[in-house]
């Protein structure tokens, strides 16, 4: 469960550090997110911080690790290399209704590139409501 949870911490942490570089960077410090968006991670990460609060004391009377959670740092590598993902994972989203495949492909392999696409069968719907489908080797 200590793992789950910092496995948990670690990820809506570092997803939240890199929506702020992600504003500062593409926004001029604008916030990306609509404000209820933005209430509800603020939330989120709030209710995990009281989670570890009260979590914490228990590990000496239950004899486990602490938990030891670190939040990562703004500028920090991996921060941005989140950051880097989920704009590129956009890019990709926004291809998707482009009539050229090749470049949706080339924009999800750039957000993920360990990851292989092989043979892709996909279907897309076009701004003139046609439905196209391909398979790309």
């Amino acid at each position: 469960m200590c793992a789950k949870f910092k496995s948990l911490w670690e990820e809506t942490l570092l997803k939240a550090s890199a929506i702020d570089v992600i504003s500062e960077t593409y926004l001029g410090g604008e916030d990306i997110l609509f404000p209820d968006t933005r209430a509800m991670l603020n939330a989120e990460v709030s209710n995990l911080r009281t989670t570890a609060d009260v979590y914490d004391p228990l590990t000496d009377w239950l004899d486990i690790e602490p938990l030891k959670l670190k939040e990562p740092a703004v500028g920090s590598p991996i921060v941005d290399a989140k950051a880097n993902q989920i704009v590129l994972i956009s890019r990709a989203e926004a291809l998707i209704t482009c009539s050229d495949l090749r470049k949706f492909k080339d924009a999800l392999q750039r957000a993920f590139p360990d990851y292989s696409l092989g043979p892709t069968n996909i279907s897309m719907k076009g701004t003139d409501g046609q439905v196209a489908s391909a398979v790309e080797e």
